[in-house]
């Protein structure tokens, strides 16, 4: 069953959503270190209290602009608060939304990172799936590992 309370989020010019249960931290933008070879998507490594977790750009897994700024913020998603699998980077947290399970649409088609849409009193806000999300960064950060 899908939660029912959700951070929303702005990447590029489009409101998302994710599940609170998943967020484990919101961090203004950390020092980020780059891979070489890594895919545009991915922005670097994030050091998050001695683990190192990839950090995906929000902005090319949603087909947004990306416009990286000083003021962008980093999303720690994981399910396990002793293990972090990922930094989500956007441009803005706003903040946690608490839904009715009427407001969530599973969505069949769309992209593979989005999982429902979540009907709010301003409209439409796509939700993500966590999941897809980790399995993506580990899909592309992996041609970037050193062996």
């Amino acid at each position: 069953m899908m939660s029912h309370t959700f951070v929303t989020f702005r990447a590029g010019n489009q409101i998302f959503a994710l599940a609170l249960s998943v967020v484990q931290q919101v961090v203004r933008l950390p020092a980020i270190t780059p891979v070489a070879g890594a895919p545009p998507a991915i922005a670097g490594l994030l050091d998050f209290h001695g683990r190192l977790i990839p950090v995906l750009i929000g902005h090319y897994l949603l087909e947004q602009p990306v416009n990286i700024h000083l003021n962008s913020m980093v999303m720690i998603l994981g399910v396990d608060v002793d293990q972090p699998q990922l930094g989500l980077l956007v441009d803005e947290v706003f903040g946690v939304y608490q839904a009715q399970p009427a407001d969530l649409i599973p969505l069949a088609l769309g992209s593979h990172v989005l999982a429902a849409s979540l009907r709010t009193h301003d409209g439409i806000i796509p939700v993500l799936d966590p999941e897809s999300l980790a399995m993506y960064a580990q899909a592309v950060a992996a041609p970037a590992r050193v062996a």
